[in-house]
């Protein structure tokens, strides 16, 4: 019997063991099987905070583009002399980064805070 035999058997015979003092599904040795990794911060993204994240730039991206507020825009004269307003491409987004962030971490720490818990 080779090393390599002697190794598997003694791990499946601890596995078993150790099984036997643990609800959890054993994890599967077979090494085609992907284990991926858990972390504590993967259980809190869901649907909900993927669309939460990426609803809010979005509308208020929209938004701004729709409004046309000054701050977004140049006025220029086209060819018959009339004024209209251009968008500064550059301003609109780094303006809806500015107002996305604060919404964005006063809504996680909204939705993350601790519950108190009810007498």
């Amino acid at each position: 019997m080779s090393t390599s035999e002697d190794y598997t058997k003694n791990f499946e015979r601890l596995s078993e063991q150790v099984n036997n003092f643990d609800n959890v599904k054993p994890v599967p040795t077979d090494e085609s099987v992907p284990v991926l990794p858990t972390s504590s911060w993967g259980s809190k993204i869901n649907k909900t905070t993927i669309v939460f994240i990426v609803a809010i730039p979005i509308l208020i991206l929209v938004l701004l583009i729709f409004i046309k507020p000054g701050f977004v825009t140049y006025v220029q004269q086209d060819n018959e002399g009339k004024e209209c307003k251009k968008l500064y491409i550059k301003k609109l987004l780094i303006w809806t980064v500015a107002l996305s962030v604060p919404l964005l971490v006063g809504g996680w720490v909204y939705f993350h805070r601790k519950k108190k818990p009810t007498s």
